[in-house]
């Protein structure tokens, strides 16, 4: 993980660099305090597995997802750029 760049009320997601195919790439991960939650974290990893089945060029791809005991996360492409708000 390089930085955060930006939290929501289920997640935050970080900017992280893949050793395996040599780039950077955004991960988003469930809030720690939320991951005991069953019922969040459910909802979290079914967020990710829809996104997975999309393709369309505004919806960015997911390349993985991963649910452990102690965090749950997917990783999608890094996008520079202003975010949406701005």
């Amino acid at each position: 993980v390089i930085k955060s760049l930006g939290k929501g009320g289920m997640g935050e997601a970080f900017l992280a660099y893949d050793p395996l195919c040599k780039r950077e790439i955004a991960l988003k991960q469930i809030l720690p305090k939320l991951h005991p939650h069953e019922v969040i974290k459910k909802r979290f990893l079914r967020e990710a597995e829809i996104a997975s089945k999309l393709s369309h060029p505004s919806i960015i791809p997911i390349f993985s997802i991963d649910s452990r005991e102690d965090k749950s996360y997917y990783t999608m492409p890094y996008v520079e750029g202003e975010t949406l708000k701005h």
